[in-house]
């Protein structure tokens, strides 16, 4: 049986913008140094044509503005593990909400309260944490645009060895993912050494990959969706149409893999790579009333440093 291809972290975020929001304990962010009222001309992220990141994106009729960047492999992978660990405390506040509005007695009530304030403060912490680092509140939606990622396909401990030492040692040349299989009918988590295989540059490519991979995971989705449903049905006739469609959705998913591989010079076979993001650009919406708070607010910085370089001694 065919095994279709899974989404993993980074590929999450590459197959569209984030909604979520982060706890950031650290990492290489990088906050924009254009005001937010100076910024250039909007563009829109299916029309990319530039290979610099925009100032704004414009998405569902909102401006969306780009306030950091964050620069590294290492950096941008712990903030995506960072967006997953605070999405689990979004989800458990809200499991710990919902079971407080079933809770009968007042002692359970009363438990389920501390246990939220706990997880809400934590929460909060993070919020205030995010803010200082990224320049803008979880309680923002924000967007990411990939402006330079790399791509890594797994290498064993036998071909690893077989390299030159200068080659191992290369920054961001060999790195180590957790890879999640089953083992005896149970998912086991272990790492693996991934080997870099190239590299995408630009908002442009990058985004003409996204919409590749958008639709080539959605030809996998299409196929494990009928692989399930073949193991489910009774009836020869429904059976066969459905092993008739899964066939052809294969023959698809061939197809477009060796298309792509021509396309961007790595293979697309399922398992057979991982997307990391080397750099982003992250970007939040702001109201017109916030906007017109940061002019004043930038007007009146530069009023004061001017007013400073005039009072300042010349110098010898």
């Amino acid at each position: 049986m065919k095994t279709h291809l899974r989404t993993s972290l980074s590929l999450v975020a590459l197959l569209a913008a984030s909604s979520l929001a982060a706890q950031v304990v650290g990492g290489n962010a990088t906050p924009s140094t254009t005001p937010p009222t100076t910024v250039g001309q909007p563009a829109t992220t299916a029309g990319v044509t530039s290979s610099e990141p925009p100032a704004v994106l414009e998405q569902g009729g909102q401006k969306f503005h780009r306030i950091c960047t964050i620069k590294s492999i290492p950096a941008n992978y712990e903030f995506q593990s960072n967006v997953q660990v605070m999405q689990a405390r979004r989800d458990a506040l809200a499991e710990l909400h919902r079971r407080q509005g079933q809770a009968i007695t007042t002692p359970e009530k009363e438990a389920l309260k501390w246990q939220i304030d706990d997880v809400f403060k934590q929460f909060s912490a993070d919020d205030q944490q995010m803010l200082k680092t990224y320049g803008f509140s979880v309680t923002r939606n924000y967007l990411i645009q990939i402006v330079r990622s790399r791509i890594y396909t797994p290498i064993s401990d036998e071909d690893y060895n077989k390299l030159p030492e200068a080659e191992r040692n290369k920054a961001d040349h060999i790195i180590s993912r957790p890879f999640t299989q089953e083992k005896d009918g149970k998912p086991v988590t272990t790492s693996r050494r991934l080997v870099h295989l190239t590299t995408i540059e630009g908002v442009a490519s990058n985004e003409v990959l996204r919409q590749d991979v958008q639709q080539f995971q959605a030809l996998n989705n299409r196929a494990r969706q009928l692989t399930q449903l073949l193991n489910q049905v009774k009836a020869p006739e429904e059976k066969k149409r459905i092993a008739e469609a899964l066939e052809k959705t294969d023959a698809d998913i061939q197809k477009s893999s060796e298309e792509l591989r021509k396309k961007h010079k790595f293979d697309f076979v399922p398992l057979k790579w991982t997307l990391e993001i080397d750099e982003c650009s992250l970007y939040t919406h702001f109201t017109d009333e916030e906007l017109k708070k940061a002019e004043e607010a930038t007007q009146k910085k530069i009023e004061e440093d001017k007013k400073k370089a005039a009072a300042a001694p010349p110098k010898p």
